[in-house]
């Protein structure tokens, strides 16, 4: 929904493609502001420019959009913000990381977890707990309870592997 006014203003999908794009691209970005806190200007821009350059960030951009390709931008900033001490902001860019898709909620949960057992933050437990929680919450709701509820019989993606299913099963539960 967050990208319905940009779609609006010029309906077409390649609207949607340079979206992706920009977002991808833009992930550097934070990527290099959290790496400079971590190791410094000069192998910080190395690594925001490896990013750029790896094979699977530029060949998942050319040929169709996904959700999960906007996710990285909202996660580096999590990471650049929670680590430069805006702890606050840092919360809502990973609601906002979690917002792109539910798949992307282990990042979140991970980071959180990291951040439990991480001395190297101020207030990092007390984060890292909200962020796991918040992140395995929102799988819970989303996966068992949203979706289900728009689903019918036979729209979920089991029906791609319902030969894999136990006999007499109707769902991998």
């Amino acid at each position: 929904y967050a990208l319905l006014p940009l779609y609006a203003l010029h309906q077409d999908p390649e609207t949607l493609h340079v979206l992706q794009a920009a977002l991808l691209g833009g992930a550097a970005v934070p990527l290099f502001f959290f790496a400079q806190r971590r190791i410094g200007s000069g192998p910080a821009a190395l690594i925001a420019l490896v990013y750029l350059l790896h094979p699977a960030i530029e060949e998942s951009n050319l040929f169709e959009m996904q959700y999960t390709k906007l996710a990285p931008a909202f996660f580096w900033t999590t990471l650049w913000l929670l680590y430069s001490g805006r702890s606050r902001l840092g919360v809502v860019a990973a609601i906002s990381t979690l917002l792109v898709r539910e798949d992307v909620a282990s990042w979140i949960f991970l980071l959180g977890l990291f951040l439990v057992f991480s001395d190297e933050l101020s207030a990092s437990r007390k984060i890292g707990v909200l962020l796991a929680a918040l992140s395995g919450a929102y799988v819970i709701v989303v996966k068992f309870v949203i979706m289900p509820s728009f689903f019918e019989p036979g729209m979920d993606l089991v029906f791609m592997y319902r030969d894999m299913l136990p006999q007499g099963s109707g769902s991998f539960g």
